[in-house]
């Protein structure tokens, strides 16, 4: 027998898992569904007095369904997508900025470093593609340090005014992978969980933000936003799924 759920947060958390079955049964995107409009027709149902195992899960899961959004990566690969490329920048700019002052540079050296791989990354980013054993991640690598290295060479052979960085005596700042990956991953996926705070209300963003980057407990946070925990536990799914649809291809 299927037990019936006995409070408004009990229903919450077994509709928020029925429309997870059905959502993945249809195979429409996580980041297509709606969980604040889903659980609203769910509820209506409930409230109508139809059962919880009667309910239509999946003809609530395509009324609450919008078209998938495209990663940033494949936009980026569409001629004249300028909006992409400017987000591509937001993004990136802060982590190999940061990866140019662990490597020594200084600030002016560091912000002339990261122009220098957008703009070789303007011409090279829309050829990227996936091939076995190959990552955009590791691709960006690459690309970063041949760029220091070609810039190493061209300063070496350039007079050195006093107080200069020596380019030649500089070591190979090669990140350990493991490192790289570790801080690619942590930085590039904060940055963009700032940059779709403006796709969402504010009170949906805050509860996923509090709960997965504070670390938050979802009761403490629901109880701060006047939120069912329930509601919390939906605004974190839809967050968390627009990040993973945004950032497709390359944080994998």
């Amino acid at each position: 027998m299927t037990s019936t759920p006995r409070t408004r947060d009990d229903f919450d958390v077994r509709a928020l898992a029925e429309l997870s079955l059905a959502r993945q049964a249809l195979g429409i995107s996580p980041a297509a569904l709606d969980p604040h409009a889903a659980l609203a027709r769910a509820r209506a149902e409930r409230d109508r007095g139809v059962p919880v195992a009667e309910i239509d899960w999946r003809k609530i899961v395509k009324a609450s369904s919008d078209n998938t959004p495209i990663s940033l990566l494949e936009r980026l690969r569409q001629p004249g997508e300028r909006q992409a490329w400017d987000r591509f920048v937001e993004l990136y700019t802060p982590f190999l900025f940061y990866w140019a002052r662990r490597a020594g540079l200084r600030k002016d050296e560091a912000a002339d470093l990261v122009q220098d791989v957008f703009e070789l990354l303007l011409v090279e980013l829309p050829k990227f593609r996936y091939e076995p054993g190959k990552s955009f991640r590791g691709w960006l690598r690459t690309v970063t340090l041949n760029k220091w290295r070609e810039n190493c060479r061209r300063q070496a052979a350039e007079p050195r005014p006093d107080g200069a960085i020596d380019w030649e005596a500089q070591p190979d700042p090669t990140p350990d992978e493991a490192i790289w990956e570790a801080e690619y991953r942590q930085q590039v996926a904060h940055r963009a969980l700032e940059l779709i705070q403006t796709d969402f209300e504010p009170a949906t963003w805050k509860a996923c933000w509090e709960v997965v980057v504070v670390g938050r407990r979802v009761a403490e946070v629901a109880a701060e936003l006047g939120m069912t925990p329930g509601a919390v536990f939906a605004a974190k799914f839809r967050v968390l799924a627009r990040l993973r649809e945004e950032l497709a291809g390359l944080v994998d």
